[in-house]
């Protein structure tokens, strides 16, 4: 706040998901001779508050009318973007079938995380003997944001095989 200017509190409201941009700020100016004027810096508004803003700094400039002025910069933060790997395997058994497994790794975003498989329905981070069909989980975060993978499971070379046995590999 420059010296002879408006007394600037700003204030913001922070995303809850990653690249939605559901931001806001706001800035109110005291002492000075009202009214005021409000310049946001690189996004053109002029109003004392703004909505619909993704993550970063915005700059205000406000000018009183006597033509003091004042600048802040106010924070608009995010969570890291919820992202999730698939480790999956194919294992033989003793019986000449297999055992499918899977298990998602999930980071960032807002924990804790919830998990559903579909189409068994399951709601762990890992799932297994769940056949040669594809599965996708959907995982949600603490904030309501989600992420999905799909996985596929077949017999063939894109299998990852557990031991040494040359029928399986």
């Amino acid at each position: 706040t420059d010296s002879d200017g408006p007394v600037l509190s700003g204030n913001s409201i922070n995303l809850t998901c990653y690249d939605i941009n559901l931001g806001e700020v706001s800035v109110t100016a005291s002492e000075g001779a009202m009214p005021y004027e409000y310049s946001w810096y690189e996004i053109g508004q002029t109003e004392s508050s703004v909505d619909s803003l993704g993550e970063g700094n915005y700059k205000v400039f406000v000018t009183d009318s006597l033509g003091c002025k004042s600048t802040t910069i106010i924070i608009i933060s995010s969570p890291p973007k919820l992202s999730v790997e698939i480790s999956s395997s194919v294992v033989p058994t003793s019986d000449s079938t297999f055992e499918s497994n899977a298990m998602a790794i999930t980071q960032g975003g807002t924990p804790p995380y919830y998990y559903l498989w579909l189409p068994d329905s399951q709601i762990t981070e890992a799932i297994s003997n769940f056949g040669f069909e594809s599965q996708e989980v959907i995982i949600t975060d603490n904030n309501g944001c989600l992420n999905r993978r799909q996985i596929y499971s077949s017999r063939g070379s894109n299998i990852a095989c557990a031991g040494t046995n040359p029928l399986y590999t």
